[in-house]
């Protein structure tokens, strides 16, 4: 299994949000605490970012032990992606660097060159869940550089920013960041739709999924590209079958992924994720 990190989808669909990402303290757990906004009006409740605990601990993962995010999302709201972003302190010495980096450098057996391209990298935390307020998410990647967070790089750390993405109403998608030195919350402006699935001759010939939240990727004449969230394993294999009633005659398939050739030559290729409890949907037109 490759330890590069997979590039997280609903954040870079939704463009509404920044590239920050939450951190830990001290001991890299606790709460995002402090007075944010808990203001309340009678018309409209806002989210509290103060009220998601999280802890990122080292963990074994993949028969490698690795920093790990887990949190609790106590908003209120239903959260659909957290980002977690530490940076790394101002007075790390180079000595502390290299002992964070170690285990790191001693799993890709990194050389001098590419150590010197990460070693100043921040710790990344990210999650793309569909997380109900009440609920716990456990063991979410955590990444220095790009690369997954082998070692503890805790010690040369400090908590930066969290950035949120949560249904603003039933059918919205809001953000709002959370400043980890100022404790406080911004509520970003601007929403998006929940449901992103367009009216392009390709996409008409896929069945639409049945979710809270579709996020269309690209769609152009020759190719579209979907990710949808919150889905399950059997509603997975349920829209492939949907898709083989819709003309897709199916070549091959397993547990997570599900490959199949529409009736105008047209190329279907379906992907889950069970960690994300996501599906991947990607057609190609013939060429």
């Amino acid at each position: 299994m490759s330890m590069k990190t997979v590039t997280r989808g609903i954040v870079a669909c939704l463009t509404i949000a920044s590239t920050a990402m939450l951190g830990g303290c001290g001991s890299g757990s606790g709460n995002a605490g402090g007075d944010s906004a808990k203001s309340t009006t009678a018309a409209v409740k806002k989210i509290d970012l103060s009220k998601i605990k999280y802890s990122v601990e080292s963990t074994p993962i993949d028969g490698m032990r690795q920093l790990a995010m887990s949190y609790t999302n106590d908003t209120g709201f239903t959260v659909v992606s957290v980002e977690l972003a530490y940076r790394q302190k101002s007075d790390a010495t180079e000595e502390q660097r290299t002992a964070a980096f170690a285990e790191l450098r001693r799993n890709l057996d990194m050389d001098d060159e590419g150590y010197a391209l990460v070693k100043d990298q921040p710790l990344k935390c990210t999650s793309d869940l569909l997380l109900e307020s009440g609920k716990t998410a456990e063991n979410r990647g955590c990444s220095v550089g790009g690369w997954k967070a082998i070692g503890d790089f805790l010690p040369i750390m400090e908590p930066d920013v969290m950035t949120v993405l949560y249904f603003k109403s039933a059918d919205k998608i809001g953000h709002a960041t959370y400043d980890m030195v100022n404790k406080k919350t911004t509520i970003g402006s601007e929403v998006k739709d929940a449901v992103n699935w367009k009216d392009d001759a390709l996409t008409k010939t896929l069945p639409k999924p049945k979710s809270r939240l579709i996020l269309n990727k690209y769609a152009n004449a020759d190719d579209v590209s979907y990710g949808v969230y919150g889905i399950s394993q059997d509603q997975f294999k349920q829209y492939i079958e949907s898709c083989r009633e819709k003309g897709f005659t199916e070549e091959s398939s397993d547990d997570t992924s599900a490959y199949l050739n529409g009736e105008s030559g047209s190329r279907l290729s379906l992907t889950y994720n069970a960690d994300e409890q996501s599906m991947g949907i990607q057609l190609a037109a013939k060429q």
